[in-house]
């Protein structure tokens, strides 16, 4: 298993991510729920990675991708995200890449996650993020 970061859209990238992305349980555990459209993906990805303080990682095992992680710069720390495939799920692999790619401590880091999506919520919490709130179903955990 390993990870990388892409510095370029591909077509191979863009089919994974939007297909992972638009995965039932991806979608319920998202804070946008709704199926992304295509063209609105492709779009997003190109003025991302255009964006070069922005941050997408690949997991890949077998050369066969498995999920991602994304680090969005907003003002002066990162937002994370991250997904992953259904039977990659509790095997600590989104932990174990997010504490590698948050470890730079001249960095703040961000998640927002669903109160009800407990194992990413776990997963943040063993890669060193720390609840600062809840909001309504959100909850807010920063590094």
């Amino acid at each position: 298993m390993k990870i990388f970061r892409p510095k370029k859209n591909s077509k191979e990238i863009s089919n994974f991510l939007l297909n992972l992305r638009n995965k039932k349980y991806v979608r319920a555990n998202s804070l946008n729920n709704k199926l992304i459209k295509i063209k609105d993906h492709e779009n997003w990805l190109d003025s991302y990675f255009k964006n070069k303080k922005n941050k997408i990682f690949i997991i890949k095992i077998n050369k066969k991708f498995i999920g991602y992680l994304r680090l969005q710069q907003k003002y002066n720390s990162y937002d994370a995200s991250w997904a992953i495939l259904n039977k990659f799920k509790g095997k600590k692999i989104i932990t174990k890449y997010l504490r590698k790619i948050t470890k730079n401590s001249k960095h703040s880091y961000k998640a927002t996650i669903r109160e009800k999506n407990i194992a990413s919520i776990k997963a943040a919490s063993n890669a060193g993020f720390k609840i600062k709130k809840k909001i309504k179903s959100l909850v807010y955990m920063y590094k």
